[in-house]
C-alpha cells in the first residue's frame, strides 16, 4: 500500500510545474491567485526519528532551509502514543488519553472525555486551548482527515472543516494534517515506511503557500514502540537553519507542549494562561546532521534503560558497607572490607556523570560499567594512600571529587548532566538545563562532610571562612538561575547550610532561632524569584514561571503536581525506598557506636546533623522525592566507611595519628 500511494504522489509531484527534487515551497505558477491562503500548516507525523530521516532524502533536502531541533513528546504518563501526541499538542501541557486508544482518531465525544480527565489531573491541563485561541481570534481551522481533528479542535472537540489538503491550505488560516504510515508500520517495514512516506510529504510541502510557515513534527512514539527524542522542523518567514531550542527547556531541545504556543506566536496571539510551554525559537547553533540528531536518540534511550539500575546497585553497596559497619562490632575484619568497598565506591556516583565525556553509549552496556570501575579505583587508590597519613583525608577524598566535578561541569554550561543515567533524561525529563536532582544530592551531601570537617580542621578562626565560603559556592552554583536554576534544590540547601554553619560557630539551635532562619530562608527565595519573574518572559525559568503562577492562578496544581511526584517516588522506586529505610533503620539500631565513633573526625557529628534538613527537605521539596535522600545518604555512607573512621582502636600508631588530628582541632570547640 505505501508503494502506490507513494508511486501516485511522486506522480503528481513530478507534473507540478514548479516542483522539483528540491521542492521548494511556493505553490505552481499555474495555479490561481489566491485571495487567502494557509498561515500555519501543521504536518504531524507520529514516531517520525531522527533515524528515520536518514531514509528520506526528499525531507532532508527541504529541512535545507527549515529550523531543525530535538523534540521531547513527553505526555501525561506512560508511552505517548498518536492520541496522547495530538492533546498535548491542542493543550499546550501535558495531556493523555485512553490507554486504550492507540490510534490517531479521537471523536468530539472521546475529544470532551479526555478534556475533562485532563483538567482533573494534576497538570490541569486543557485540550482545545490551542483550538479556542485560534476560533477567538477570528482564524479559521481545517484538518484534512478526522485524525488530525483533536490537533485543532476547540473546546467541544471541532474544527471548522475536515476536508483535502490542497483545498484547506486555499481557505483555511491554520490546518493540520496526519501521515501515520510510521507510526503504523512494524519494526520490521520502519525503513520501507520512512521511503515511502518521503515522497509523498514532498508532494504535501510542495503545495504549501511561500509565505506559510510549516511545522513538520514527529508528535508522539509509535503505536507499540518505546520512548524516543524526535523530528522537528519549522520553515517560513523568520525560520532560518539553525537549532532550535525553547524557553521552556534552555536546551537545544523543545517540548511538545512548546508547539502550540510556537503557533500562537507565529500568529501573534498571545498564549493562554492554561498553556505552559514556551514558543520555540532559533539559536545561533548550527545545525547537525541527521545521523548526529539520533545518536542523541540512542544517548537518551540507553541512559534511560542504564539508570535504574545504576541507582539500585550503588544501593545494594551503601547498604552493604553500613551492614559490614554494624558487623564490625563483632567481627573485627568487617570493617576492612567495608573501608575497601566504599573507597572504591564513594566516587562511582559521580563517576556516572563524569563518563559522559566519552561516548559510552555507542558501546555494550558492560564497558559503561568497567568505566565507572575504572574511575572508582582511581579514587580508591587515592584514598588507599591517605589512610595511612589521615582519616581525614580519607574521608574527604571522595566528596571533594564529586563536588569539585559537580560545581566544574555546572560553569561549564552542565555538558555531564542530560543524558547521564543518574542525570536528567530529555525523554522524559521536565528539565534540560542546570543542576538535576541525584546531581545536586551528591553535590549538596559533599560539601556539607567538607565544609564541616576542614573548619573544624583548620579551627575557628580560619576555618568558618571556609566553610562559608564553600556553602556560598554550593548555593550559588545550585541556584543561580544561569546555572543550577534548582529552586527546590535552594529550599533545601539553604537551611542545611544554616544549620551547619550555626552548629560550627557554636551557635545553640533553639526554636526561636530555628524559625528566624526559616524565615531567612524565605526571603533568599522570593528574591531569587521576583529576580527571575522581573525578566522578560523568554528569559525566565521555571522559578519565574512560577511566580507568574502564583500571581495570576495555576500555582496550586503546580505544589501539588510536586507533592505527588515526591510522594509517588516511594511506590515508583522501591528497591530506593527500602536502602533508605535500611539504612535509616541501621543508623537508629546502632546510634550510639555511630555518634561516639564520629567524634574520632571533627566535624562529622555537626555534618550528621545539618544532614537532616538535607535529606527530609531534599526529599519533599523535589519531584524526585526518594531518590534525592538516598543519593545523599548513599554518598555520605560511602565517604565515612572509606576513612576507616570504624576501625578498632590500634596501638601507637592510630593514638599518634588520632591525637596529630586533634591537635588541630583544638582550637574548635
Amino acid at each position: 500500500m505505501y508503494a502506490v500511494t507513494a508511486a501516485v504522489m511522486s506522480a503528481a509531484f513530478a507534473l507540478a510545474p514548479t516542483a522539483s527534487v528540491a521542492f521548494a515551497p511556493a505553490m505552481s505558477p499555474d495555479t490561481p491567485s489566491l485571495a487567502h491562503s494557509a498561515r500555519v500548516v501543521i504536518v504531524a507525523v507520529p514516531d517520525l526519528r531522527w533515524a528515520d530521516v536518514e531514509h528520506m532524502p526528499r525531507l532532508q533536502q527541504w529541512m535545507r532551509q527549515a529550523a531543525v531541533g530535538d523534540l521531547s513528546v513527553k505526555t501525561a504518563s506512560g508511552t505517548p502514543r498518536c492520541a496522547d501526541g495530538e492533546l498535548t499538542f491542542s493543550a499546550g501541557d501535558r495531556a493523555d488519553a485512553s490507554a486504550a486508544l492507540t490510534g490517531c482518531t479521537v471523536t468530539p465525544e472521546q475529544f470532551r472525555h479526555f478534556r475533562a480527565a485532563a483538567q482533573a489531573s494534576k497538570f490541569a491541563a486543557a485540550p482545545g486551548a490551542l483550538g479556542d485561541a485560534l476560533q477567538h481570534a477570528g482564524l479559521t481551522t481545517a484538518v484534512t482527515s478526522a485524525a488530525a481533528q483533536a490537533l485543532l479542535a476547540d473546546a467541544s472537540g471541532s474544527v471548522n472543516t475536515v476536508t483535502g489538503f490542497a483545498t484547506e491550505l486555499r481557505m483555511s488560516d491554520v490546518v493540520a494534517t496526519v501521515d501515520d504510515q510510521i507510526y503504523l508500520a512494524p519494526a520490521t517495514q520502519r525503513r520501507s515506511a520512512a521511503e515511502g512516506l518521503d515522497p509523498i510529504l514532498a508532494a504535501q510541502l510542495a503545495q504549501v503557500p511561500r509565505d506559510a510557515t510549516v511545522i513538520v513534527a514527529g508528535i508522539s512514539d509509535g503505536q507499540s514502540t518505546g520512548m524516543h527524542l524526535h523530528a522537528l522542523l519549522i520553515r517560513g518567514p523568520g525560520w532560518r537553519h539553525f537549532a532550535l531550542r525553547s524557553p521552556s527547556t534552555r536546551a537545544p531541545y523543545v517540548q511538545l507542549r512548546d508547539l502550540a504556543p510556537t503557533v500562537l506566536h507565529v500568529l501573534n496571539l498571545p498564549v493562554p494562561n492554561e498553556m505552559v510551554g514556551g514558543s520555540a525559537y532559533v539559536t545561533g547553533k548550527a545545525v547537525a546532521s541527521p545521523a548526529s540528531y539520533a545518536e542523541d536518540d540512542d544517548h537518551a534511550v540507553v541512559a534511560r534503560h542504564i539508570g535504574t539500575p545504576l541507582r539500585v546497585v550503588f544501593a545494594y553497596i551503601a547498604v552493604a558497607v553500613l551492614l559490614l559497619i554494624v558487623a564490625s562490632r563483632w567481627q573485627p575484619l568487617a570493617w576492612r572490607v567495608a573501608a575497601g568497598l566504599g573507597a572504591i565506591a564513594v566516587a562511582m556516583p559521580v563517576g556516572s556523570f563524569f563518563v559522559q565525556v566519552v561516548p559510552w553509549w555507542r558501546w555494550p552496556a558492560w564497558v559503561y560499567g568497567v568505566l565507572v570501575g575504572v574511575f572508582g579505583l582511581l579514587v580508591g587508590a587515592a584514598i588507599a594512600v591517605a589512610w595511612r597519613r589521615s582519616r581525614l583525608a580519607a574521608l574527604l577524598i571522595g566528596p571533594a571529587v564529586t563536588a569539585a566535578i559537580l560545581i566544574a561541569d555546572q560553569l561549564a554550561g552542565a555538558p555531564l548532566q542530560l543524558s547521564a543515567p543518574m542525570g536528567d533524561n530529555p525523554i522524559v525529563a521536565g528539565r534540560f538545563h542546570g543542576m538535576g536532582n541525584s546531581a545536586f544530592a551528591l553535590m549538596a551531601a559533599s560539601i556539607v562532610l567538607c565544609a564541616a570537617c576542614l573548619a573544624m580542621r583548620l579551627g575557628r578562626r580560619r576555618g568558618l571562612p571556609v566553610a562559608v565560603a564553600l556553602c556560598l559556592v554550593a548555593v550559588v552554583v545550585d541556584g543561580a538561575p544561569f546555572l543550577g536554576d534548582d529552586f527546590g534544590g535552594l529550599l533545601a540547601l539553604v537551611p542545611t547550610v544554616a544549620v551547619l554553619l550555626a552548629l560550627l560557630a557554636g551557635v545553640r539551635l533553639s526554636a526561636r532561632r530555628v524559625l528566624v532562619g526559616a524565615v531567612a530562608v524565605g526571603v533568599v527565595a522570593i528574591l531569587v524569584a521576583l529576580a527571575d519573574y522581573a525578566r522578560p518572559k523568554e528569559h525566565q525559568t521555571h522559578i519565574g514561571r512560577f511566580v507568574g503562577q502564583v500571581l495570576h492562578g495555576g500555582s496550586g496544581d503546580v505544589i501539588q503536581r510536586k507533592l505527588d511526584s515526591s510522594l509517588g517516588s516511594f511506590g515508583a522506586s522501591p528497591a530506593l525506598t527500602v536502602a533508605v529505610g535500611v539504612s535509616l533503620l541501621l543508623l537508629l539500631a546502632d546510634g550510639r557506636r555511630f555518634y561516639a565513633v564520629a567524634g574520632r573526625i571533627g566535624g562529622l557529628r555537626e555534618a550528621a546533623i545539618a544532614f537532616i534538613p538535607l535529606l527530609v527537605l531534599g526529599t519533599f521539596l523535589n519531584d524526585s522525592g526518594v531518590i534525592v535522600a538516598f543519593v545523599a545518604l548513599t554518598l555520605a555512607v560511602l565517604a565515612v566507611g572509606a576513612s576507616d573512621v570504624f576501625a578498632p582502636d590500634e596501638p601507637r600508631e592510630q593514638a599518634a595519628r588520632d591525637h596529630e588530628e586533634a591537635v588541630g582541632q583544638g582550637s574548635m570547640p
